[in-house]
């Protein structure tokens, strides 16, 4: 998330060739920084995507937000960058490709299943509604994080790898705050310990 409310996150899905991938420009850079450095909006951070070659699209999608309510999952299928924008009151990605859901000889993704069924009852964009989410749809060891952002306010509610099964278990970043500290790091697990 950037001080713009921009977020971006991404799920691996299986490999999808994207040989226009190799007619583009190279940023040299490490795109996704650029993303936060430059962009404001979902529509802003889509043009960057489409510009510039990006190897891991062919087995990644990634989902953009913004704080005025945009967002969109981006993947490729059938050589080309498929754009998926929010239709309705909420959108999910978790790890299958979008356009073709079995794709890859993917068996239909419960977790997806679980939350739209959740969504759909209750899409209110609450910390509550989502750590409900949240904990009917992690993956037992494979989840190696899981977080909240709340892109009007800049703030961030990280659940630590250990207690990934008690979504009540958070710790609250300020973005602003943060960034005030300068460039630093900090292992989500340390955030617990002094806690």
């Amino acid at each position: 998330m950037n001080t713009e409310g921009l977020f971006f996150d991404g799920t691996r899905t299986p490999n999808a060739p994207y040989p226009d991938n190799d007619n583009k420009e190279d940023c040299h850079c490490y795109i996704w920084t650029k993303i936060l450095a430059e962009c404001k909006t979902v529509d802003e951070a889509i043009s960057y995507v489409e510009k510039y070659r990006i190897p891991e699209m062919e087995d990644i999608h990634v989902m953009f937000a913004d704080k005025k309510g945009n967002s969109a999952a981006i993947g490729v299928y059938e050589g080309k960058l498929q754009i998926h924008r929010r239709i309705g009151n909420y959108q999910l990605l978790t790890n299958f490709n979008l356009s073709n859901p079995s794709y890859g000889g993917e068996q239909k993704c419960m977790r997806f299943a679980a939350a739209d069924s959740m969504l759909h009852i209750d899409s209110s964009a609450t910390i509550d509604n989502v750590q409900k989410i949240l904990a009917q749809t992690h993956q037992e060891e494979l989840t190696v994080y899981s977080n909240i952002y709340n892109l009007t306010t800049g703030e961030v509610y990280v659940y630590s790898v250990e207690n990934r099964k008690n979504f009540t278990n958070k710790i609250k970043i300020n973005l602003e705050k943060e960034l005030l500290k300068g460039k630093h790091s900090v292992a989500i697990p340390k955030l617990f310990k002094t806690k």
